[in-house]
């Protein structure tokens, strides 16, 4: 569902016109101050009601720039705590959609960082508002939002940022919570080619270790081969 918009447009305007039409009219002061108060309140809250209609409307086009620019002016300003998580987990499923399905590495930055204080916010305790996790296509419980930010944050370790010892430990984490990723077999095989890769360049190691020494072990071999 998208975050609810409330335009004062309207109100605005009819406010302004009574404003204009009676407000040097000293009979009705008590009402002028009023709807001047209102106005006020109003004018303050509008331009948040026109950021919330760019962010529904940017994801409803597939505008995805725009997108990802309103949610970070949300986060940024949104003194909602709740409603920045939302913001921050649908961002991130956005960021990875775009790098898996579309190939695009533009927002590969923005969603390692999200996905990254979105985790922390939710280790701290932090709740939803909309008590499903994400503004559009929520992840629905805490613990499989947990084990997504963590597989998340593996992919991009591993096949992004060149960090592939650092991946196993987010992978590792998105196996144990809930149970929407433990039977994903990419992630045991990801895991499993590097250590693979990590034992096949031990051995050479060891071999040339061996070599150099006439085919004879030393304190360092033994030492790598153990």
């Amino acid at each position: 569902d998208p975050i609810i918009v409330n335009s004062f447009a309207g109100h605005i305007a009819t406010g302004k016109q009574i404003i204009e039409k009676f407000g040097s009219d000293e009979l009705n002061k008590e009402v002028i101050d009023f709807v001047k108060k209102k106005v006020a309140e109003f004018e303050k809250e509008d331009p948040v009601c026109k950021r919330n209609a760019r962010y529904n409307d940017a994801y409803k086009k597939k505008n995805w720039p725009e997108f990802i620019t309103v949610s970070k002016e949300i986060i940024s300003q949104e003194a909602n705590k709740a409603l920045v998580l939302d913001v921050m987990l649908t961002l991130v499923s956005v960021g990875y959609d775009r790098t898996v399905i579309d190939k695009n590495d533009a927002y590969n930055n923005d969603t390692v960082n999200y996905a990254k204080m979105a985790l922390q916010q939710l280790q701290a305790g932090q709740a939803s508002q909309t008590k499903q996790y994400g503004v559009f296509l929520p992840f629905k419980t805490k613990e499989n939002t947990e084990s997504w930010m963590n597989r998340i944050l593996g992919y991009y370790s591993y096949y992004k940022l060149d960090q592939k010892k650092e991946a196993l430990a987010y992978y590792y984490k998105a196996t144990m919570i809930g149970n929407e990723n433990k039977n994903q077999f990419w992630i045991y095989t990801d895991i499993g080619n590097w250590y693979f890769g990590e034992a096949a360049r031990l051995d050479e190691e060891y071999r040339k270790m061996r070599a150099a020494n006439n085919n004879t072990d030393t304190d360092e071999s033994k030492a790598l081969i153990a």
